[in-house]
This record gives structure tokens, C-alpha cells and sequence, in this order.
């Protein structure tokens, strides 16, 4: 047994005739004859929460967040685009410049970052909720899963770690939904979509702080830091598309195969 082996009943190492539970890390003092452990993994399964009208209007809620990050990064990438135009209209023509216009285009920016923020800080609680309260249900295959549901949450806040262990979170949600190892390619470009996002807003702030005794020099930075912003933005919007796919697929898979009580037990 190893640590990448999931919690589960297998055959006892020092007595082949019994079970015993594996922790995911080490071999518990839990044991039980093989002719038991199908009913005592459905005593398991079954003490699991379902995915009730509570889950399904989490979901809704979190499908309408996502697509209002959608329109405000389609509005970030407009305004990016216009501040580059008016940013290099300025280089050509310093007299053409409209201080008016400026001072509108300044506090335009302004709003736009904010939404942004708004989008963000809406949407990402939602998500973690939803990936935690989906890890965690009774729907899933555990046999496939390979990580404890707090990971929902927490992965997101480890240093290093974060960098990956979200995107395996949900990957052991598809692997627990389908039944199967194989691993989310959709997941997968979910998560190096939303990196190099994050990568290309980095180089726009470093352009975007680049400081020169010629202003012409401090313009053109500027110019490079709308510019980059409006492609970072681009690629935000693909991996909302994405992680939107990965909630509609599995939330058809819930409806599909959920009981004809599922409604009236919410959690």
C-alpha cells in the first residue's frame, strides 16, 4: 500500500481471510470478514450528505457568478483596448489629447477594476463551496478519490501547494463521478488556463510599474500593461467557460441518476 492508494477496505497484510480499513496514509485497527464489508461501505456511503435543492441552487447561483465575471472581463477587455488607443493617440499627438476625456477614462478604469473584484470575491467562495460540498456527497465513487474534501478549501491558501492541489480536487470529483482513473483533460486546461492568466497579469502590473525619466517611456509601459491586462483578460474568460462545462456536466450526471427523494432530503 502506498499513500497515493484511497481510503478503503482491503484484504488484511497479516490475516488474508479478513479486511481491513485503510486510512489513505496507514493500516487502521478496523476489521471485518470480506462478507461484510459491502454492507458496511454502504453504511459509509449512505452517512455521506446528498446533493439536494440545496446543492442544485448553490450551483445555479454559482453558473450566474461565473457569467457575471464573463461580462465584466468582455467590459475590462473594452476599456483596456480604449485606454491603449487614447494612451497611443497621446505619443503621436500630445496637443490631440482631451484632459476631460482622461479624467473619464481614468475614473472608467477605476469602476472596472472594482467590478472585477466584486466578480472575484463572488465567485470564488462559490466555487470552493460547491467543490466541497460536491467532494464530500454521497454521489461519488470514493475508491477513485484521492484526497480529503477539507482540500476544497484549504488547497486554495497553502503556498506551492495551491498551484496544483485545486485543480486535483476537482479532478478527483470527475474520477468519483465517472467511475473511472482517468484524468479531466478539461479540468486540466481549466487550471493552465486561469495560471497563465494570473502569469499575464503579473507582466502587466511590472509593465504597468515601469518608471523612466522620460515620460514617452512611462507611456509606452502603460500602453504594454493595457495591452497585456485586455489578453490576461482573454484568457479568464476561456477558464470561466471551462470550470462553467465542468459544473454543467456533472450537474447533468446529479440529475440523471438522482433518486426521486433527492429533492426532498436537501442538505
Amino acid at each position: 500500500m502506498t499513500q497515493q492508494t484511497p481510503p478503503g477496505w482491503y484484504p488484511d497484510p497479516g490475516d488474508p481471510d479478513r479486511s481491513r480499513w485503510w486510512s489513505g496514509t496507514a493500516w487502521t485497527g478496523l476489521t471485518a470478514l470480506p462478507s461484510a464489508v459491502p454492507q458496511m461501505a454502504a453504511t459509509q456511503r449512505a452517512a455521506r450528505p446528498q446533493l439536494g435543492r440545496g446543492w442544485f441552487l448553490l450551483t445555479r447561483v454559482l453558473q450566474c457568478a461565473l457569467l457575471m465575471m464573463i461580462g465584466v472581463d468582455v467590459w475590462a477587455i473594452t476599456n483596456n483596448l480604449h485606454v491603449a488607443g487614447f494612451l497611443e493617440a497621446w505619443l503621436a499627438d500630445p496637443a490631440s489629447v482631451n484632459p476631460s476625456e482622461a479624467l473619464a477614462l481614468d475614473r472608467r478604469s477605476a469602476v472596472v477594476t472594482a467590478a472585477y473584484r466584486v466578480s472575484l470575491l463572488a465567485s470564488f467562495p462559490l466555487l470552493m463551496a460547491w467543490v466541497y460540498r460536491t467532494h464530500r456527497s454521497r454521489h461519488l465513487d470514493r475508491t477513485y478519490m484521492a484526497h480529503k474534501s477539507g482540500w476544497a478549501i484549504g488547497g486554495w491558501f497553502v503556498p506551492i501547494l495551491a498551484l496544483w492541489r485545486p485543480l486535483q480536487m476537482v479532478q478527483d470529483i470527475q474520477r468519483g463521478a465517472t467511475g473511472r482513473p482517468d484524468r479531466s483533460w478539461l479540468a486540466v486546461a481549466w487550471w493552465c488556463t486561469w495560471l497563465f492568466s494570473l502569469l499575464l497579469r503579473q507582466v502587466s502590473a511590472a509593465f504597468a510599474g515601469t518608471r523612466s525619466d522620460w515620460i514617452h517611456y512611462e507611456i509606452e509601459g502603460a500602453i504594454g500593461a493595457a495591452n497585456m491586462a485586455a489578453i490576461a483578460e482573454g484568457f479568464d474568460i476561456v477558464a470561466t467557460v471551462l470550470i462553467l462545462a465542468l459544473i454543467h456536466q456533472f450537474a447533468g450526471r446529479v440529475w440523471r441518476r438522482r433518486s426521486p427523494g433527492i429533492t426532498d432530503t436537501a442538505q
